[in-house]
């Protein structure tokens, strides 16, 4: 059924019928379906099955800002929200974020424990995963992962609430450097202005992160590179403000 017949709200029940019907199509046209629902009319459903078919597709950064979008339509259902940190758990897991997967996942085996409800199985699945990235041992920061919104609106400045996760991002990098791998600092902007004021800003952002991180752990101090993106890789596409905030962003990539 073509979208253009869809002129009003989907209900949650339409939201999922447009998702499974979407399901015989190819994975890339079921995600511009959901994702003309989406504009449609937002609800928790057509972002959670967003999130999940782009895991699907290996989008795990673009599941997880579905899986946030959905979180804003959750309402009073803990079960929802128990089943959606779950599988933000999993997006996590699946970038080498090991703290934030960890993190998501005691939070959703908390509501399950609370509510005395059943864990999904998919959802004991990923639990054992996190298990078995825990026995390895070694501290992991994702080849690229975003360390959090570091940036107010055109500013390179890091804020207070940035400081404490340079700090922990400049710990969990040491055992990477002291292996002889390669880390670089890439810095983000948002889509405003031209493309190469951002690209100077998202390198400013970028350096002024490595500045901070090398006073911090002088053994970090000549092996970190950076390079601004400016606005080339937006993890959001939307105009909602607020949202905005997750384009302002610097990441790390583990060569």
């Amino acid at each position: 059924m073509p979208f253009a017949s869809y002129s009003v709200c989907l209900s949650e029940f339409e939201a999922k019928a447009l998702y499974f019907r979407s399901q015989a199509q190819t994975a890339a046209d079921s995600e511009h379906l959901l994702k003309r629902s989406a504009v449609l009319c937002e609800n928790y459903d057509v972002y959670y099955e967003l999130g999940l078919n782009q895991q699907k597709l290996k989008q795990y950064s673009q599941s997880l800002e579905s899986f946030v979008s959905a979180r804003q339509f959750l309402g009073a259902d803990v079960k929802r929200k128990a089943n959606l940190f779950a599988r933000m758990a999993n997006s996590y897991l699946q970038l080498n974020d090991l703290p934030n997967a960890i993190a998501t996942m005691e939070a959703a085996d908390k509501i399950y424990a609370t509510q005395q409800s059943d864990k999904p199985e998919w959802a004991n699945y990923v639990s054992k995963d996190i298990a078995a990235e825990k026995s390895a041992g070694l501290p992991k920061v994702s080849p690229k992962i975003d360390i959090d919104i570091l940036f107010d609106p055109q500013s390179m400045l890091i804020n207070e609430k940035a400081f404490a996760k340079i700090k922990e991002l400049g710990s969990a990098l040491l055992p990477y450097v002291q292996a002889g791998k390669s880390i670089l600092i890439v810095g983000h902007s948002e889509k405003t202005g031209d493309q190469e004021s951002n690209l100077q800003l998202s390198e400013d952002r970028a350096k002024s992160v490595v500045a901070l991180l090398e006073a911090l752990y002088p053994d970090l101090a000549g092996r970190l590179s950076y390079e601004g993106r400016g606005y080339s890789q937006l993890r959001y596409q939307g105009n909602d403000k607020a949202m905005q905030a997750l384009n302002r962003r610097v990441a790390v990539e583990i060569r």
